[in-house]
């Protein structure tokens, strides 16, 4: 197919691309996604035959690493992005021209203190490097320039004992001629059927905003909006009560990615007991209490504090209201909220109810024979139905390719 008319939106970039939350969100929302940049090859295989485009095009997928070259990152490959980007920009321009725009999902570990007390040496340097990595995208942006930015990432980014990582990159993009707006925001304000806060922020070049000036702040600053107004609240129930039934360690033989892990002799007592929603508190006493957990509490009791700790861990979801924000772990029973609100299920969310509470399509794959690995592909993409939002946010805002043609220097001058 070639029939470009079907596309009004953007030529994209999509950086840090991971399996492609934020990409299929683009392409729904009517953009070509003409590149995806990820170090981790393993995102290869699910995110190029996910996102399609309306005009049967397929992403680019380049498996570089965005650092610059340097001693304490000899992995850096930043002169072969610019080169890899400059090329694929310049073919798809060439065939139709669009408005670019680049999106920035840096991973979000860094900005987390989960477990952090837990991580080796080497975890703990490499996530210190990716602190760093949405300083060094500016240097993407200020060498194409592109029309329009979206970045996403935890709520806890902007967490001054982060070092001002957010406040830094909002302040680059907005010194390299954008007019620039964040805001945290809730997932499920925007009918996704989970509770995710997120740091978001919005970027369009000054000469091609083509917005109402009602859409800016007092201070000139792009309102970034905190809900969609059109949405229904989402609940698990709608999300995935549909779905076939499952047991423990089985695959649903017409989708492979309707699968759940095994649960141990133990978990599978403990999901037994478990009911919808509430905290674990209702093992105490008994041998399914976790030992971690009385010792814990034990210690909270002697130090006189009445609560803390995952009350969560070990739990079912509830079924009518969002589902609780879906990690990496969302296979596992033992490692959050993640239990079947179904009691006739004892099991842990399957990979394709995580995805659809993430807000994926029920025909999106998950192209690799490890559930964990799946599940790290569903817990730290962009919820789909975010990234469209907000792509259609920013195509009304930015004026047509064909307004400022001019404004941008051809990608390999």
């Amino acid at each position: 197919m070639n029939d470009t008319a079907t596309l009004s939106g953007f030529n994209a970039v999509d950086f840090f691309c991971g399996a492609g939350g934020s990409s299929r969100g683009l392409v729904s929302a009517g953009c070509r996604v003409v590149a995806g940049i990820d170090r981790d090859p393993e995102y290869r295989a699910t995110f190029v035959a996910n996102n399609v485009d309306a005009t049967g095009r397929t992403p680019e997928f380049l498996n570089l690493d965005l650092m610059p070259r340097s001693d304490r990152t000899p992995g850096g490959q930043r002169n072969e992005v610019v080169a890899a980007i400059a090329k694929i920009v310049d073919s798809a321009q060439g065939e139709a021209k669009r408005p670019l725009l680049f999106v920035f999902c840096p991973p979000c570990q860094p900005f987390t203190s989960v477990n952090r007390g837990k991580l080796s040496a080497d975890i703990e340097e490499s996530r210190d490097q990716d602190k760093g990595l949405l300083y060094h995208s500016l240097g993407y942006i200020d060498t194409f320039r592109p029309d329009a930015v979206l970045c996403e990432n935890v709520s806890g980014i902007q967490d001054r004992k982060f070092g001002g990582v957010w406040q830094h990159f909002d302040a680059g993009v907005a010194a390299l001629g954008y007019i620039v707006g964040s805001s945290v925001v809730d997932t499920a304000d925007f009918g996704i059927p989970q509770v995710r806060r997120r740091s978001v922020l919005l970027a369009v070049r000054r000469d091609v905003f083509a917005g109402d000036p009602t859409m800016l702040d007092e201070d000139g600053r792009l309102t970034v909006p905190t809900a969609d107004l059109l949405a229904e609240r989402m609940t698990a129930r709608q999300a995935i009560g549909h779905l076939p039934a499952l047991e423990a360690g089985e695959t649903h033989p017409d989708d492979q990615d309707h699968r759940a892990s095994k649960v141990s002799d133990i978990n599978r007592q403990r999901l037994q007991a478990a009911p919808e929603g509430g905290t674990n508190e209702h093992y105490r006493g008994t041998d399914l209490e976790v030992g971690c957990h009385s010792r814990l509490r034990d210690r909270m009791h002697r130090d006189g504090r009445k609560s803390g700790g995952f009350t969560d861990a070990y739990t079912r979801i509830y079924a009518d209201r969002p589902a609780p924000t879906i990690t990496t772990k969302c296979f596992s029973f033992s490692n959050g909220r993640f239990g079947h609100f179904d009691r006739s299920q004892n099991r842990a969310l399957s990979i394709r109810e995580a995805a659809c509470l993430q807000s994926f399509p029920e025909d999106y794959r998950f192209i690799t024979p490890s559930i964990s690995m799946a599940a790290k592909m569903v817990g730290n993409a962009v919820p789909p139905r975010l990234a469209e939002f907000y792509a259609r946010h920013l195509i009304g805002i930015v004026g047509s390719a064909e307004d400022h043609t001019g404004s941008r220097v051809s990608m390999t001058a």
